[in-house]
């Protein structure tokens, strides 16, 4: 559960400064990035953070698979069988 969240803030936060290095008129606008730092790595480094923040959210879902499942005869559970 906590993974996720932070997978999901990490991804926002890529996307926010993929954001950044596409629009001019926000990088402008944001006084934190150095001007010296081209729209091409800025894109890069936003691409790269959400990607890792992608990586998180898959690790947070947990696929939890039944041990056992039932085995029916009509409507009826006759018995168990294992799953590996």
């Amino acid at each position: 559960m906590v993974n996720k969240f932070i997978g999901y803030l990490v991804s926002t936060i890529g996307i926010i400064i993929l954001a950044v290095g596409v629009i001019p008129a926000l990088r402008t606008a944001v006084k934190i990035i150095p001007s010296a730092i081209n729209d091409m790595t800025i894109m890069t480094l936003g691409l790269l953070i959400a990607a890792v923040g992608v990586l998180f959210i898959y690790q947070g879902s947990s696929k939890k698979q039944a041990t056992e499942v039932p085995i029916y005869q009509g409507k009826e559970i006759v018995g168990y069988r294992r799953v590996k």
